[in-house]
């Protein structure tokens, strides 16, 4: 005898799909974790820029202070130093008398753009000796290069070179000022090392002192610029990374003929 065949009844629930609040608020959930990946993501590539940015910026502080650190060192130097003197080799020019090597503007702490330095050296054709720009005399005599450095009211770190092919302004560090990270110098403060105490010989700095200070001040009957044997440079910069406090970089520089021993 047959048996009849049970049939299964499945509930109409179990063969229904998803509903539309079901798959709406899917999509929402999955719309909403996919904004949260582009922003990490957005924010990752913004920070690495940045930060790549500032990497840059700071290589390039570093080679500008290697360029200030060659020139100031330099100062006073003059090619024939046994059948001359400072005197009739550094003549007097604009804010120079005969011999001196350093001068400068500003009041440490002022408000940007900074402070300025100029350093002039006498060089002979050939020596090797090289300016601000990157060049040396090759004129067939000797020649003066006066090398001043300063910051402008766009951000750039520059140097104005007097030479005998006359003015010549160079930027070392160009400011940018458009876009979402700027990028600039945002000032430039200097200090001169001064061996207040002649007396003592030894050619080292007593005293740090801002360019107001020096101009103002004479030494042994002479203007104290030629008693500084050291110059303290500080260049601040933005840091293009948001929220983060600003960069500096301070270099002392030793003028390589005027240092005597430490004590």
């Amino acid at each position: 005898m047959n048996k009849p065949t049970p049939t299964v009844s499945r509930s109409a629930a179990h063969c229904q799909g998803f509903t539309l609040i079901e798959m709406l608020i899917a999509i929402t959930v999955g719309l909403f974790l996919l904004g949260g990946v582009m922003t990490i993501l957005q924010d990752t590539r913004r920070a690495t820029s940045s930060q790549t940015e500032a990497t840059q910026l700071q290589d390039s502080v570093r080679l500008a202070m290697s360029t200030l650190t060659d020139v100031i060192q330099t100062a006073g130097y003059y090619s024939s130093p046994l059948y001359s003197t400072p005197q009739a080799s550094l003549t007097a020019g604009g804010a120079f008398t005969p011999g001196q090597a350093i001068t400068g503007t500003g009041a440490f702490g002022a408000a940007a753009p900074g402070d300025t330095v100029s350093v002039q050296y006498q060089t002979a054709t050939g020596d090797g000796i090289l300016n601000c720009s990157g060049t040396s005399n090759t004129t067939g005599g000797n020649e003066i290069f006066v090398n001043t450095f300063s910051l402008d009211a766009q951000g750039d770190l520059q140097c104005t070179l007097t030479s005998a092919l006359g003015v010549n302004t160079i930027v070392l560090i160009p400011a940018v000022t458009t876009g979402t990270n700027q990028l600039k110098i945002t000032n430039l403060q200097i200090l001169y090392g001064v061996q207040t105490n002649f007396a003592l010989g030894n050619q080292c700095a007593d005293s740090y002192l801002d360019a107001t200070q020096v101009s103002a001040r004479t030494i042994n009957g002479q203007t104290a610029w030629n008693y500084v044997v050291s110059v303290r440079v500080t260049v601040s910069f933005s840091n293009p990374i948001a929220g983060q406090p600003a960069l500096q970089f301070t270099r002392v520089i030793g003028v390589m003929n005027r240092m005597g021993v430490v004590t």
